[in-house]
């Protein structure tokens, strides 16, 4: 390139202005940016200038004879432009480093961005799949739950029917054994004794009665002995009374079983007050036992449309367990108070309410819950059961106590049957 500025010098008869060639060239070699080249350039121009202003300075300056000032002088212009582009070199040098430094940091940033979004998609897609596989296992846990809860609440029914006829079983027990012992004990062979004797003086009856001393007393003797009998037989119907109810009972308590199992999943219109008392059938035996007074505020109510087996399921574990709230109380007034009432728009209101030990108000919020329990031989199935079941027939069942000793009161809620509309 300097030596193409020189040739150019030369055929202009080294005219002046073709000199900013020089400065031209080595203004276009530091757009390369490489500072070594200009130093190289100089120097050609340099000795360039030296030699032809010594032996042709006609060629070079113009004139036939030249100091060789001259070339210094030309030679410190150019070292003048050298040092601005050499200083530009660095400068642009120093930019564009910190220039390539900065994208390469960027594009450091952006694959590491591009690496960290890789790494969190794919731990995203883990916890997916992780979720996916919990929700999975949570839907089976929960059929699992389900079914338990049904067959404990099954269960909690089975249990109170077996109660129920095993109380009934103990009273026929003793009617029977009282039946037994009455007719081992009968006066009959008294009364066999006396025919057998008549018999034998049956030839002289009359002398028999009326002169000897035991045939006198023998009238007197059948009139009591017939009241004893009349008394024994009576006693004896009103135990074979007794049992023929309890065998009613214990009919009455299978069949309503097996209609309770026959209509499961169905949904009905039906009496409240009617499911009620069906529920206490199941209880009344306990109840009885434990001196448990029942009290009834019945209102008129239209019927509900549920299903039968559930509403007796939650009815009867509320009363089962109003009836060990009052056996773990420690007052002597037993009493449960058994209300219907219209709830809610659409609703009909059942509450099981006693006098027995409260509830603390912590357990509250908590006694509907799976598992959770104050019973030491509970399970926590039977309120957590009843509260799902009131929730699928479109119910709902709640609490309330004011305390531990103040009682409770259980509150069922079921929506009314729809309205049917004469043809």
């Amino acid at each position: 390139q300097v030596c193409f500025s020189s040739l150019l010098i030369h055929l202009t008869g080294g005219r002046i202005e073709t000199h900013f060639h020089v400065f031209g060239s080595l203004a276009f070699l530091a757009c390369y940016r490489d500072w070594k080249v200009l130093p190289t350039a100089t120097l050609i121009v340099a000795v360039d200038h030296l030699l032809r202003g010594m032996w042709f300075p006609e060629s070079v300056f113009g004139v036939a004879s030249a100091t060789p000032w001259r070339s210094l002088e030309h030679a410190g212009w150019v070292i003048f432009e050298d040092v601005v582009l050499l200083w530009s070199c660095f400068v642009s040098r120093r930019e564009m480093r910190n220039i390539c430094e900065q994208q390469f940091q960027k594009q450091e940033l952006l694959d590491g961005l591009e690496n960290r979004v890789r790494d969190r998609t794919r731990d995203l897609e883990a916890e997916v799949a992780v979720r996916i596989r919990a929700e999975q296992e949570l839907k089976g846990l929960t059929a699992r739950l389900i079914e338990a809860s049904r067959q404990a609440g099954m269960a909690e029914v089975a249990t109170g029917v077996l109660h129920n006829v095993g109380n009934v079983l103990n009273s026929v027990n003793v009617s029977a054994t009282l039946v037994r012992e009455k007719l081992q004990k009968s006066r009959l062979t008294h009364l066999s004794k006396t025919v057998e004797r008549l018999r034998e003086r049956e030839g002289d009856l009359a002398d028999f009665l009326t002169t000897d001393p035991t045939g006198r007393q023998l009238p007197q003797f059948l009139t009591r002995l017939t009241e004893h009998l009349v008394q024994e037989n009576q006693t004896l119907i009103d135990e074979a009374d007794a049992l023929d109810q309890n065998v009613q009972h214990i009919r009455q308590i299978v069949a309503m079983q097996q209609s309770f199992a026959q209509v499961f999943g169905v949904s009905e219109r039906l009496e409240a007050e009617r499911l009620m008392e069906e529920a206490l059938q199941f209880n009344m035996g306990a109840f009885e036992r434990h001196g448990i007074k029942l009290t009834r505020q019945y209102a008129s109510v239209p019927p509900i449309f549920v299903d039968r087996h559930k509403v007796l399921q939650i009815l009867i574990n509320l009363l089962r367990n109003a009836k060990q709230a009052l056996r773990d109380a420690d007052g002597s007034h037993k009493e449960i108070t058994l209300a219907i009432a219209p709830g809610r728009n659409g609703y009909v209101k059942i509450s099981v309410t006693d006098t027995g030990a409260g509830i603390a108000p912590e357990n509250l919020t908590r006694i509907f819950g799976h598992g959770f329990t104050t019973k030491k031989d509970g399970h926590g199935f039977g309120l957590h059961s009843g509260a799902l079941a009131a929730k699928e027939m479109k119910g709902s069942l709640g609490v309330h106590s004011d305390g531990q000793g103040a009682g409770a009161t259980f509150t069922l809620e079921l929506p009314l049957a729809p309205v049917e509309i004469a043809a």
